[in-house]
Protein backbone atom coordinates (compact mmCIF):
# COMPACT_ATOMS: atom_id res chain seq x y z
CA UNK A 1 0.00 0.00 0.00
CA UNK A 2 1.79 3.08 -1.22
CA UNK A 3 1.22 6.81 -0.19
CA UNK A 4 2.28 9.74 -2.03
CA UNK A 5 3.16 13.02 -0.12
CA UNK A 6 4.21 15.93 -1.90
CA UNK A 7 1.01 17.84 -3.61
CA UNK A 8 1.03 19.11 -7.24
CA UNK A 9 4.01 19.93 -9.26
CA UNK A 10 3.88 23.25 -8.26
CA UNK A 11 4.57 23.20 -4.89
CA UNK A 12 8.00 22.56 -5.43
CA UNK A 13 8.16 26.39 -5.33
CA UNK A 14 7.72 25.86 -1.48
CA UNK A 15 11.00 24.45 -0.83
CA UNK A 16 13.04 27.37 -2.19
CA UNK A 17 11.30 29.66 0.17
CA UNK A 18 13.61 31.91 2.12
CA UNK A 19 13.74 32.72 5.68
CA UNK A 20 12.32 36.50 7.21
CA UNK A 21 14.82 37.78 9.11
CA UNK A 22 13.09 38.43 12.69
CA UNK A 23 14.62 40.41 14.99
CA UNK A 24 14.79 38.52 18.36
CA UNK A 25 14.13 39.81 21.89
CA UNK A 26 17.15 36.92 22.74
CA UNK A 27 18.58 34.20 20.97
CA UNK A 28 17.24 32.03 23.35
CA UNK A 29 13.56 33.70 22.69
CA UNK A 30 11.47 31.00 20.75
CA UNK A 31 9.03 32.55 17.91
CA UNK A 32 5.93 30.86 17.63
CA UNK A 33 3.31 30.92 14.81
CA UNK A 34 -0.41 30.39 14.84
CA UNK A 35 -1.82 30.45 11.31
CA UNK A 36 -5.66 30.55 11.82
CA UNK A 37 -8.12 28.54 9.80
CA UNK A 38 -11.32 30.86 7.96
CA UNK A 39 -13.33 30.22 10.99
CA UNK A 40 -12.34 33.05 13.37
CA UNK A 41 -13.86 30.67 16.31
CA UNK A 42 -11.39 28.48 15.94
CA UNK A 43 -8.37 30.97 14.84
CA UNK A 44 -9.20 32.41 18.02
CA UNK A 45 -10.02 29.54 20.14
CA UNK A 46 -6.45 27.82 19.12
CA UNK A 47 -4.69 31.09 19.54
CA UNK A 48 -5.67 31.43 22.99
CA UNK A 49 -5.01 27.36 23.81
CA UNK A 50 -1.66 28.36 22.05
CA UNK A 51 -0.35 31.48 24.23
CA UNK A 52 -1.31 29.62 27.58
CA UNK A 53 0.90 26.96 26.80
CA UNK A 54 3.61 29.57 25.92
CA UNK A 55 3.27 31.04 29.01
CA UNK A 56 3.84 28.28 30.77
CA UNK A 57 6.49 26.64 28.84
CA UNK A 58 8.52 29.59 27.56
CA UNK A 59 7.71 32.07 30.57
CA UNK A 60 6.59 35.44 30.19
CA UNK A 61 9.71 36.66 28.32
CA UNK A 62 10.87 33.65 26.54
CA UNK A 63 8.84 33.88 23.58
CA UNK A 64 7.25 36.01 20.70
CA UNK A 65 3.60 35.18 19.30
CA UNK A 66 3.14 35.80 15.28
CA UNK A 67 -0.58 35.52 14.64
CA UNK A 68 -1.59 35.54 11.27
CA UNK A 69 -5.51 35.64 10.41
CA UNK A 70 -6.62 33.15 7.45
CA UNK A 71 -6.98 35.88 4.19
CA UNK A 72 -10.15 34.66 3.60
CA UNK A 73 -11.91 34.92 6.94
CA UNK A 74 -15.41 34.29 7.23
CA UNK A 75 -16.64 38.18 8.84
CA UNK A 76 -19.76 36.65 10.27
CA UNK A 77 -17.53 34.13 12.58
CA UNK A 78 -15.27 37.40 13.71
CA UNK A 79 -15.42 39.16 16.84
CA UNK A 80 -12.50 41.94 16.92
CA UNK A 81 -13.23 42.41 20.84
CA UNK A 82 -12.71 38.59 21.61
CA UNK A 83 -9.57 38.24 19.18
CA UNK A 84 -8.01 41.52 20.86
CA UNK A 85 -8.70 40.05 24.45
CA UNK A 86 -6.73 37.11 23.64
CA UNK A 87 -3.49 38.48 21.79
CA UNK A 88 -3.27 41.10 24.73
CA UNK A 89 -1.90 38.15 26.69
CA UNK A 90 0.99 37.53 24.10
CA UNK A 91 4.01 39.29 23.50
CA UNK A 92 3.21 40.04 19.79
CA UNK A 93 5.84 40.60 16.82
CA UNK A 94 3.84 42.24 14.24
CA UNK A 95 5.32 41.47 10.60
CA UNK A 96 3.69 41.84 7.00
CA UNK A 97 5.39 38.69 6.32
CA UNK A 98 3.50 36.00 4.61
CA UNK A 99 2.89 32.63 6.38
CA UNK A 100 4.57 30.31 4.17
CA UNK A 101 7.97 32.47 4.25
CA UNK A 102 7.13 32.75 8.41
CA UNK A 103 6.91 28.77 8.17
CA UNK A 104 10.53 28.58 7.51
CA UNK A 105 11.58 31.15 9.59
CA UNK A 106 9.95 30.62 13.07
CA UNK A 107 11.10 27.92 15.44
CA UNK A 108 7.29 26.32 15.25
CA UNK A 109 4.19 26.69 13.72
CA UNK A 110 0.81 25.74 14.48
CA UNK A 111 -2.14 25.32 12.20
CA UNK A 112 -5.96 23.72 12.91
CA UNK A 113 -6.35 20.20 10.69
CA UNK A 114 -7.16 21.19 7.06
CA UNK A 115 -4.54 23.56 6.98
CA UNK A 116 -2.43 23.46 3.91
CA UNK A 117 0.75 25.00 6.05
CA UNK A 118 1.09 21.77 7.69
CA UNK A 119 2.13 20.25 4.12
CA UNK A 120 4.25 23.21 3.55
CA UNK A 121 5.72 22.59 6.78
CA UNK A 122 6.37 19.50 6.45
CA UNK A 123 7.68 19.87 2.76
CA UNK A 124 10.37 22.05 4.39
CA UNK A 125 11.09 20.25 7.45
CA UNK A 126 10.23 22.68 9.63
CA UNK A 127 8.60 21.79 13.11
CA UNK A 128 5.23 22.05 12.95
CA UNK A 129 2.35 21.04 15.03
CA UNK A 130 -1.77 20.74 14.17
CA UNK A 131 -3.77 21.70 16.98
CA UNK A 132 -6.47 18.62 17.49
CA UNK A 133 -9.36 19.06 20.01
CA UNK A 134 -13.20 18.28 19.54
CA UNK A 135 -13.32 22.11 18.37
CA UNK A 136 -10.79 21.96 15.52
CA UNK A 137 -12.01 18.00 14.79
CA UNK A 138 -15.49 19.44 14.65
CA UNK A 139 -14.56 22.19 12.07
CA UNK A 140 -12.51 19.52 10.29
CA UNK A 141 -15.89 17.23 9.64
CA UNK A 142 -17.95 19.76 8.26
CA UNK A 143 -15.21 20.97 5.83
CA UNK A 144 -14.22 17.06 4.35
CA UNK A 145 -16.79 14.96 6.15
CA UNK A 146 -13.73 13.26 8.08
CA UNK A 147 -11.71 13.99 11.18
CA UNK A 148 -8.53 12.58 9.03
CA UNK A 149 -5.96 14.93 8.50
CA UNK A 150 -3.25 13.27 6.23
CA UNK A 151 0.05 15.15 7.11
CA UNK A 152 -0.84 14.72 11.05
CA UNK A 153 -2.04 11.49 11.06
CA UNK A 154 1.09 10.14 8.93
CA UNK A 155 4.40 12.04 11.34
CA UNK A 156 4.40 15.08 8.98
CA UNK A 157 3.70 17.31 11.50
CA UNK A 158 2.98 16.95 15.63
CA UNK A 159 -0.42 16.31 16.60
CA UNK A 160 -1.51 18.11 19.79
CA UNK A 161 -4.18 18.96 22.34
CA UNK A 162 -4.77 21.18 25.18
CA UNK A 163 -3.26 18.34 27.53
CA UNK A 164 -0.21 17.96 25.57
CA UNK A 165 0.80 20.91 24.28
CA UNK A 166 3.36 21.96 26.05
CA UNK A 167 5.22 19.18 25.75
CA UNK A 168 4.55 19.09 22.31
CA UNK A 169 5.59 23.09 22.12
CA UNK A 170 9.38 21.75 23.74
CA UNK A 171 9.88 18.99 21.44
CA UNK A 172 9.08 20.97 18.59
CA UNK A 173 11.40 23.53 19.92
CA UNK A 174 14.04 21.56 20.43
CA UNK A 175 16.99 19.99 18.46
CA UNK A 176 15.38 16.86 17.50
CA UNK A 177 12.30 18.70 16.85
CA UNK A 178 14.52 20.95 14.09
CA UNK A 179 15.67 18.01 12.63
Amino acid sequence: DAHYFGGPPSWRNFLSLQPVPLERKSPDEKLILVAASKDANVADHIAREVIAACKDTFGEDGWEFIFKPHPKERPETADSARRAGILQDAPLLETDASTNRLIASVDCSIFNPGAVGTTIAGLLRKPTICFRDEVTNKNLRELTGSEEWYPADHGACISAKAGNIREMLLKACSAEGAR
